[in-house]
């Protein structure tokens, strides 16, 4: 296999955790090592695109980037677990910085004492208040991509405004 087609790999699979890897990478369950995580970085920084030390050590390159994305797959279903879990806490945080409404599991989202963005984000799982999160689903269907997504989506955006 060319380095070029090993890169493309390496850059489809890192896409997933992008916007978790720092946190993600100090996570027990992660596999990929300090090295690991320099080349992925070396890789993010150009835009994973081949450069003269790539080619110059070329086949011990694509060798190391086999192993990083084998390890990025067997890791995939811990680190949706992971994100699922997070995003379970948060909902739970939710609710528990809301418990002096004691309405707060039933009131409609758009009353809920959230940013826009975040309230849009949950919207999307099809949920009209926070209690619809725990009626409508089960823990099998947040591993379901659309779902998985939406969860995704609600997490970088509470991430992004919580940097604010």
């Amino acid at each position: 296999m060319k380095l070029k087609k090993v890169i493309v790999q390496l850059q489809y699979n890192i896409h997933a955790y992008e916007p978790f890897l720092v946190e993600w990478s100090k996570n027990e369950n992660c596999s990929l090592s300090p090295e690991d995580l320099r080349v992925i970085d070396t890789y993010i920084n150009i835009n994973f695109k081949i450069n003269f030390l790539s080619l110059l050590r070329s086949f011990k390159q694509k060798k190391q980037i086999q192993t990083i994305v084998s390890k990025l797959i067997w890791d995939y279903q811990k680190f949706k677990e992971w994100v699922i879990t997070n995003f379970v806490f948060r909902i739970l945080k939710l609710i528990r910085n809301n418990s002096f409404n004691n309405f707060f599991l039933h009131l409609p989202l758009d009353y809920l004492s959230l940013s826009y963005e975040l309230k849009n984000k949950l919207k999307l799982l099809k949920i009209k208040t926070v209690y619809d999160i725990f009626e409508n689903y089960n823990e099998e269907d947040f591993y379901k991509t659309p779902t998985f997504n939406y969860i995704v989506a609600f997490e970088i955006t509470l991430k992004r405004l919580s940097i604010k």
